[in-house]
């Protein structure tokens, strides 16, 4: 006879699953251990829309997250929605009461490898927003950055290899547009070779930084596709969608794809940033957001 009826042993064997699989999970670290998690993010009144191309895996009615970053060997990973921003007379816009994006990389380089000097600005694989290849649009940053004391150099030079990296302490790579003729579709991550893809990691893994961006989707400009194959390479469960932030409430310059976001001050790059601009905001344009999964899911 048995001892549970059929209904009972059914429910038994689930909760038996269910305590082993989530046994099994916790022991397992996380992908994104030593996360320096969310280092700025829209307010409570922001949220995601989306103007066209694939559709977005996470719904934001409140507080999407803008820039996020995680250790990864002995470098570290930066990734940010905010490739638009860079632009000459975006973030530094005499509308915008808050203008510290220079500020805000200085101290999320600084993070990523302290002491870090030497920014190569990668520019191939059709990346619009340049500070050598013409038309330059990322040239008062440039100069915002050097003024803090980097050196940055413009080179799109492809494909990506060890000796293109060599003496560089951080690469910033600020949205690759592949192809640049193909639009609302998120890009084709196979025109990103894998071993360029490799060679980034293990720089990064070695001891260097990576900031890495995209743009919201507005007139199909979001390549989140091509930036995602090099963020699954790192593992660090964080990733780009095909959206736009907007703000209703909180913006500057009468735009909703302009908002004040908040910087996390208890984050290491977010407490610096305070200490060198006494502010907890700043004004940001036309992002996409940054989807983060969690380390495991119970349906």
């Amino acid at each position: 006879t048995p001892l549970y009826s059929s209904a009972a042993s059914d429910v038994y064997k689930r909760q038996v699953c269910v305590s082993s699989l989530l046994s099994l999970v916790l022991a397992i670290p996380s992908s994104a251990e030593g996360q320096d998690p969310i280092i700025v993010s829209g307010k409570s009144t922001a949220y995601n829309v989306d103007l066209g191309g694939p559709p977005y895996l996470k719904k934001y009615t409140s507080s999407p997250p803008l820039m996020v970053a995680a250790r990864v060997g002995s470098g570290a990973v930066v990734a940010a929605g905010t490739a638009s921003t860079c632009r000459d007379n975006r973030w530094n816009n005499p509308s915008n009461p808050i203008p510290y994006f220079d500020i805000l990389l200085d101290k999320a380089f600084q993070w990523m490898k302290p002491g870090a000097t030497k920014v190569l600005w990668f520019e191939g694989y059709s990346v619009y927003n340049t500070i050598y290849t013409q038309p330059v649009q990322c040239q008062q940053l440039k100069d915002a950055l050097e003024a803090r004391g980097y050196t940055l150099t413009g080179d799109a030079t492809t494909p990506v290899t060890s000796d293109l990296l060599s003496g560089y302490d951080i690469m910033v790579i600020c949205q690759l547009q592949l192809p640049s003729t193909e639009t609302g579709t998120g890009g084709n991550p196979d025109l990103l070779p894998d071993a360029d893809v490799q060679v980034i990691k293990s720089f990064v893994e070695g001891g260097h930084g990576l900031l890495i961006m995209d743009a919201s989707d507005y007139g199909g400009r979001n390549y989140y596709k091509v930036q995602n194959k090099i963020l699954e390479a790192f593992d660090v469960g964080f990733y780009f969608q095909d959206d736009q932030v907007q703000e209703d409430t909180n913006k500057w310059g009468g735009a909703n794809y302009q908002p004040i976001a908040d910087v996390d001050i208890t984050t290491e790059i977010g407490s610096a940033y305070q200490s060198a601009t006494g502010k907890n905001e700043i004004g940001l344009y036309s992002l996409c957001s940054i989807r983060i999964e969690t380390d495991y899911d119970v349906s």
